[in-house]
């Protein structure tokens, strides 16, 4: 009788740059399931799940001890007592599932980190973020800045951000650090009556970025008519191919932000591409 087959496991196919780029972007994505509810968060974090363990199999291959671990981590469970209700229950099994997917990932960064390649002598290193991805961080950790900024030692008085230019002034020198040519307040064309100026133009990286924060007059319509008049002025800008929106929401004033962010990065086009931040993430 012939000898049956074994089907090999799919090896891996990504280079070590790409996977440890994907990587970092899924553990900041991470971010945003921390503190939230298990129920309204769901289906966004299968997605991640799923998504993430795409990205594993590419980089290490299915057989790989990460992804072994990254998939025992779906089995995580919390410390509860045997009475406490199943709602509970079930959101501290979460709670338990996202700090051993947190694990999980640094653990392959840190592996991958340990693989690339070495760089000659005197050869600076190669950026390990694309300038979308870094500002995507900057974004996504805005809230952490903010928070350590206001706590302030030896009775020194404390930065607080009031207003939506506090936010641009301390996105200004964030972006600063990390890119040489920033541009605040470029002027767009004029469209349906009028222009406007975009916060910060990275003109080198064909970059807008947009800070916003909310206030009692300012919530989620108003910032999503404001910001999709922003989108279609863009899109004629001549420097500009991609949009990052930060909306800093510290009061929690956006009712439903997974779907203002869903319908303003529906918006994006072959013309322009649009990213959406809200933070503190919920």
């Amino acid at each position: 009788m012939p000898t049956p087959r074994v089907s090999e496991s799919p090896k891996p196919d990504w280079s070590t740059e790409k996977t440890l780029l994907q990587v970092r972007q899924q553990l900041d994505a991470l971010e945003q399931f921390k503190g939230r509810k298990y129920s309204e968060v769901r289906k966004q974090h299968s997605e991640w799940v799923q998504q993430t363990m795409m990205i594993l199999r590419h980089g290490f291959g299915e057989q790989h001890q990460n992804c072994r671990d990254f998939n025992f981590a779906g089995w995580a469970t919390g410390e509860y007592h045997r009475y406490e209700s199943e709602e509970t229950k079930e959101q501290l099994n979460f709670e338990a599932r996202v700090t051993k997917e947190e694990s999980c990932l640094n653990t392959c960064i840190k592996e991958l980190e340990l693989t690339l390649p070495e760089k000659p002598s005197g050869q600076e290193a190669e950026p390990s973020l694309d300038a979308h991805s870094q500002v995507l961080h900057l974004c996504r950790r805005f809230h952490r800045y903010v928070t350590a900024l206001a706590n302030r030692s030896r009775d020194k008085p404390s930065l607080v951000v009031e207003d939506e230019y506090d936010v641009q002034y301390l996105m200004n020198a964030l972006l600063r650090v990390h890119f040489d040519d920033v541009r605040p307040e470029e002027s767009t064309v004029s469209y349906a009556g009028g222009g406007v100026r975009m916060d910060f133009l990275l003109k080198a990286q064909q970059l807008v970025v947009e800070a916003k924060m909310t206030r009692a007059t300012l919530k989620d319509r108003q910032i999503g008519d404001e910001l999709l008049q922003d989108i279609a002025r863009y899109q004629q800008h001549p420097d500009c191919k991609g949009l990052i929106c930060l909306i800093y929401d510290p009061s929690y004033l956006i009712a439903n932000p997974h779907g203002l962010q869903t319908d303003l990065e529906k918006m994006s086009s072959n013309k322009l591409s649009v990213a959406v931040v809200i933070v503190p993430a919920r």
